[in-house]
C-alpha cells in the first residue's frame, strides 16, 4: 500500500484547482471592467450612486429637520438674541404691553366698595406693582419661565406670615427661570442669589408647555417663544445678510489688460499690474474720464437684485405664522397682499385672540395672588377680589359713546325695576366709567367700610412709611438684600 503518493496527488489536484478559481475570478473582473452598464431611469441612478430615495411617505425628512437640542436651555443665547435683535424684543414684549395696557376692572362681593377698589388700584401704580407683574411675563416668555418674588421681613427660607404684609411692608421682583437656580419648578425652595426662599414666597410663571419629555428636560418650566421662532429667524437673517453682501459688491470692475497673465509671472510684472489697476481706479472719478490703453479693455457689471424683495417678505410672513402676530406688530409697517401678512382687521382680530389665550389668561392667577396681597396690605384682612380686562379692541368715538348709552341704559332699568339700589346703580355707573366725577350718590345706604384713612399712623402701611422716610423692602426692581 503506497501511501505517500496518493497524498502527493491530492494536494496536486487541490492546487490545479485553486488555480482555476483565481484565473476564472480575474477573467470575470476583466470582463466586468469592458461591459457597458445601462441604468435604467434616475432610480437605478441615484442607488449606483449609493444614494438614499426618500418619498413622500417617508418619515426622514421629518427626522432630520427637527431640533433635538433644547434651545430654552440656552439661556445665553436667548439672552443675548432678545438684547440683539429688535424683531425679537418686539414679538415678547408686544403682546405683554398690549395685554396690560388699559387699566383692569376690579370687583369684590364680601366688603370692599368701589372707593376701596380705586384706592386698591391707586396703591398698585404707586408702589411700581405692575412693573415687575409685566418683566415677569417678559422673562416667562424670554426664558420659558419666570417669577415674582416677595421681599417680605423675615427669614426668607421660612414660610410667609401674612400677618407681615398687613402693613404693606413687601416687594416684588421679577425673576428670570435662571435666577432662582437649576430647580424645578415645583420645588419646595428657590435659591434667589444665594439666599433661599420659600415656595410661598415665590409666585412662578411659565411659558409655553411642553409634552412630558421635554418638561422633564425643562425641569417643569415651559418653552421659550424664541424656540419656535428658531427656523424662521434663521431664514430671515440669512435673507438680511445675503442681501448686505450683495449691496456691498453691487458693482464688479472687470479689467482685460494686454499681457496680464506674463505679467503675473515676474515680481516686477506684478507690481506694475497692481499699479496700473490703482492708478486706473483713481482717475475713474477724475473729470468722468477712464484712461485705458488700446488693448485693455473695461467692463462695469451690476448685481441684479429682482425676486429678493419677495423673498424677504416671505421670510417676515414665516415670522408671523411663528409668533401669531400681524406683520403691522412686528415690522412696524404693512404689507399687500392676504394673509398673515395683510394687517387688516381680520388679522387684529387674530392678534387679539392671541393675546388673550396665550397672555392674559395665563397671567390671571398671578395677578389674583397680587390683588390679594395688595387687599390685605391695605386693608388688614383678605378679600376676594376679582377681575376683568377690558377688550382688546379699540373702538371709535362713535362707537365707545353707543357702548356708553346702552350700559348707562341697562343700569337705569335695572334701577327702575327695583333690582338694585341707588347706591349699586352709582357703584355702577362708576365701575363702568359713566360718572366723571365723585359725587354723593346712594352714599346714605352705605355701610362702613375698610379704610386706610382710619388707621393709626403705625398701621398706615407702606404709603405712609415712604412719606415719613420709613424703610420700605424696595421699588420692584433692585435685588433684595438680607443682613
Amino acid at each position: 500500500m503506497n501511501v505517500p503518493q496518493m497524498k502527493s496527488q491530492v494536494e496536486k489536484l487541490r492546487a490545479k484547482v485553486q488555480l482555476l478559481n483565481a484565473q476564472g475570478a480575474a477573467l470575470r473582473a476583466e470582463q466586468s471592467n469592458k461591459s457597458l452598464q445601462f441604468l435604467n431611469g434616475m432610480s437605478d441612478l441615484v442607488a449606483a450612486e449609493q444614494f438614499r430615495q426618500e418619498n413622500i411617505t417617508s418619515i426622514a425628512p421629518l427626522v432630520n429637520n427637527n431640533i433635538y437640542a433644547q434651545l430654552t436651555l440656552q439661556y445665553n443665547t436667548l439672552m443675548y438674541m432678545y438684547s440683539t435683535h429688535g424683531v425679537i424684543q418686539t414679538a415678547i414684549d408686544e403682546p405683554v404691553m398690549d395685554a396690560h395696557r388699559d387699566e383692569i376692572g376690579l370687583t369684590c362681593k364680601d366688603g370692599l366698595s368701589y372707593r376701596n377698589l380705586e384706592e386698591l388700584e391707586q396703591w398698585l401704580e404707586e408702589n411700581e406693582v405692575w412693573e415687575p407683574f409685566r418683566d415677569t411675563q417678559i422673562w416667562g416668555r424670554t426664558f420659558g419661565g419666570g417669577a415674582m418674588v416677595i421681599n417680605v421681613a423675615g427669614d426668607p427660607s421660612k414660610p410667609m406670615n401674612l400677618k407681615d404684609i398687613e402693613r404693606g411692608r413687601f416687594a416684588l421682583y421679577a425673576a428670570a427661570r435662571w435666577e432662582l437656580g437649576s430647580t424645578w419648578r415645583h420645588s419646595d425652595t428657590y435659591n434667589f442669589y444665594g439666599m433661599n426662599f420659600d415656595k410661598s414666597r415665590v409666585l412662578t410663571f411659565i411659558g409655553k408647555r411642553m409634552p412630558w419629555i421635554i418638561e422633564r428636560q425643562l425641569s417643569g418650566w415651559g418653552a421659550s417663544l424664541i424656540a419656535r421662532m428658531a427656523e424662521d429667524f434663521n431664514m430671515f437673517l440669512k435673507t438680511r445678510n445675503v442681501l448686505y453682501e450683495i449691496l456691498n459688491d453691487a458693482k464688479i470692475d472687470v479689467y482685460r489688460l494686454d499681457g496680464y497673465t506674463n505679467n503675473l509671472a515676474t515680481q516686477q510684472g506684478t507690481a506694475d499690474v497692481d499699479r496700473r489697476i490703482a492708478m486706473t481706479n483713481s482717475l475713474k472719478s477724475f473729470h468722468s474720464a477712464l484712461i485705458l490703453d488700446k488693448l485693455d479693455e473695461f467692463e462695469q457689471k451690476q448685481l441684479s437684485f429682482a425676486g429678493i424683495a419677495d423673498v424677504m417678505r416671505e421670510n417676515r410672513i414665516g415670522l408671523c405664522s411663528a409668533t401669531r402676530m400681524p406683520f403691522s406688530k412686528i415690522f412696524g409697517t404693512t404689507a399687500g397682499g392676504t394673509g398673515l401678512a395683510n394687517s387688516g382687521q381680520d388679522d387684529l382680530e387674530n392678534y387679539n385672540a392671541m393675546v388673550t389665550s396665550e397672555v392674559r389668561k395665563p397671567a390671571r392667577p398671578l395677578l389674583k395672588q397680587i390683588l390679594r396681597l395688595g387687599g390685605l396690605a391695605l386693608f388688614g384682612k383678605e378679600y376676594h377680589i376679582d377681575f376683568e380686562y377690558p377688550p382688546l379692541r379699540i373702538m371709535g368715538a362713535k362707537e365707545e359713546e353707543e357702548v356708553k348709552t346702552s350700559a348707562q341704559n341697562r343700569i337705569i332699568s335695572a334701577l327702575e325695576a327695583g333690582l338694585i339700589d341707588e347706591k349699586g346703580a352709582a357703584d355702577w355707573m362708576r365701575h363702568e366709567k359713566l360718572i366723571p366725577v365723585e359725587n354723593g350718590t346712594g352714599r346714605k345706604g352705605e355701610k362702613d367700610v375698610p379704610s386706610r384713612g382710619g388707621r393709626k399712623n403705625d398701621e398706615q402701611g407702606a404709603d405712609y412709611a415712604r412719606q415719613r422716610g420709613g424703610q420700605f423692602p424696595g421699588d420692584g426692581r433692585q435685588v433684595p438684600r438680607y443682613g
